[in-house]
């Protein structure tokens, strides 16, 4: 349900969503699976089709764009990284940190 409350709340059916850190979410056996739902708004022969089992209502989420982010993606299910564009962007080294913290800190010693 959360995806259609927030669809809702946009009040507009193209929305950006920001789902961030997706590598956190925890499967369950609970019937309620975030995974198998975010799979199947992320597939595009079955997101104009989305069944909200929860509000039981269906959804088009075709002209939503998705953005996930994610710290590491090597214990994430292949099929849903499969739906995935997948851009890696590095870590700041410890030469970077250390120029960021002098040109940010308030207080030069």
């Amino acid at each position: 349900g959360v995806f259609v409350k927030e669809l809702i709340k946009a009040q507009c059916m193209n929305p950006v969503f920001i789902l961030d850190e997706i590598d956190k979410i925890t499967r369950t056996n609970s019937g309620a699976d975030p995974y198998y739902s975010l799979m199947e708004i992320l597939n595009p022969e079955e997101n104009s089709n989305f069944v909200d089992h929860y509000l039981d209502i269906k959804v088009d989420f075709s002209n939503v764009v998705f953005v996930l982010t994610a710290n590491e993606i090597l214990h994430m299910l292949e099929p849903l990284k499969n739906r995935l564009e997948i851009i890696e962007i590095p870590a700041y080294i410890e030469q970077e940190k250390i120029s960021i913290a002098n040109n940010l800190s308030l207080i030069h010693i």
